[in-house]
């Protein structure tokens, strides 16, 4: 819902933060590029970084394309260049900045070694054998905000 947003309202947003999700509305084009970071586990079943068929936790299984495709035609969306401005792995996290694209806006992933189905360094809630391990390793919250603090509405 996160894409969504972003494409059908982005005067109303200064960045987006999606985590462990798939821009599944890939046009036309948001008016606005709107700044994104976008955080998933390496270790996601449900939203697997290769991608593949996914058991869903109602007996449901769904095909789900590879993380790494949705995100390229993202960072198209947005206009961001091909190659990333920067690559950081710091404590099991690897990081991409792509940018500047449309407008000043950027695409920024995070791929959180260890993580599963969770918000990273939240409590886990979800069973592991549905949403894998939980993780600490990042506090999304707190990292989400300094993301957002960058940004401006358009």
């Amino acid at each position: 819902m996160t894409f969504r947003f972003a494409v059908e309202l982005p005067h109303l947003l200064a960045a987006i933060a999606p985590v462990a999700g798939h821009p599944t509305v890939l046009s036309p084009a948001p008016v606005w590029a709107v700044p994104t970071l976008y955080m998933i586990g390496t270790l996601d079943p449900l939203v697997p970084l290769a991608g593949g068929k996914v058991d869903t936790p109602w007996g449901k299984k769904i095909y789900k394309p590879p993380v790494t495709e949705s995100l390229r035609r993202w960072r198209v969306l947005l206009g961001c260049p091909a190659e990333p401005a920067w690559v950081q792995e710091v404590e099991g996290v690897m990081m991409e900045h792509f940018g500047p694209g449309r407008n000043g806006s950027c695409l920024e992933t995070w791929m959180i070694a260890g993580l599963g189905h969770h918000w990273p360094g939240g409590k886990g809630g979800l069973k592991t054998s549905i949403a894998g391990p939980p993780s600490d390793r990042v506090v999304a919250t707190e990292s989400i905000w300094q993301f957002f603090k960058q940004f401006s509405l358009p």
